[in-house]
């Protein structure tokens, strides 16, 4: 009998037929999910730059001004509990004028307090400035990375292909060069904005101890006035 001849195919080619083409082409549509996607990304990584320096410059400028206002807070307590101790003494000495020097002691708790609460508001202005300057620097920063935004999105107008990538590849670049700009001029303003808290917070350290230097003179000439007291009370009571 006669037999038709039968080629045998290894199965591999058989089924690396089957599969769908590996090279897919790229279409304008790929190319403006991938615009958009790469605008994102840079406003995301802006965006957190810019918001990150922002809270450390808030965060530290916050610091100092509660470290300074517990220190001086500790040398009003430390200055109120060295006077009440003599002061004590010395009504148990003289009534009369124990009870007199102990008004003059709260008039000058009450000088150094004001003088306190003087420090605290003469640095209000400057601390208001940096908030005013971060939030600028945050409005402007908002504001570019919406107009790079809507620069690759206005591609979606274009209904034939050709001009529709083309839009994309020039809005991009567009979008990419405000980006670079806005970036390199945050980090200016961030540096700038941290050049001056250094230095608000230099004269408030400066201004701070020279306050805390003359209260405590004042309280140590009060001190030494209470034990003198005391002492001739003493020897007037012998």
């Amino acid at each position: 009998f006669w037999t038709r001849e039968r080629k045998y195919f290894p199965r591999q080619l058989i089924l690396r037929s089957r599969l769908p083409p590996s090279c897919k082409a790229t279409t304008a549509s790929d190319n403006y999910l991938k615009a958009r996607r790469s605008v994102k990304l840079r406003i995301e990584d802006l965006t957190k730059f810019v918001e990150d320096g922002s809270r450390s410059i808030t965060n530290n400028l916050k610091s100092h001004l509660e470290n300074s206002k517990a220190a001086r807070a500790a040398q009003l307590e430390k200055l109120s509990q060295r006077t009440t101790r003599k002061l004590d003494e010395l009504t148990s000495l003289d009534v009369s004028y124990g009870c007199w020097m102990r008004n003059e002691t709260m008039l000058l708790n009450d000088e150094i307090r004001r003088s306190f609460d003087a420090l605290e508001r003469a640095v209000v202005p400057n601390v208001g400035q940096i908030m005013s300057m971060l939030k600028d620097l945050q409005s402007e920063v908002s504001k570019c990375a919406e107009c790079a935004d809507k620069n690759v999105t206005s591609c979606r107008e274009h209904v034939v292909p050709t001009e529709f990538a083309k839009c994309v590849d020039e809005r991009l670049d567009e979008a990419t060069l405000m980006l670079n700009r806005v970036s390199k001029e945050a980090r200016l303003k961030l540096a700038e904005i941290v050049k001056f808290r250094e230095t608000v917070i230099k004269a408030h350290e400066m201004t701070a101890e020279e306050v805390m230097e003359l209260n405590h003179r004042k309280s140590a000439e009060l001190s030494k006035y209470l034990e003198r007291c005391i002492v001739k009370l003493k020897k007037a009571n012998k």
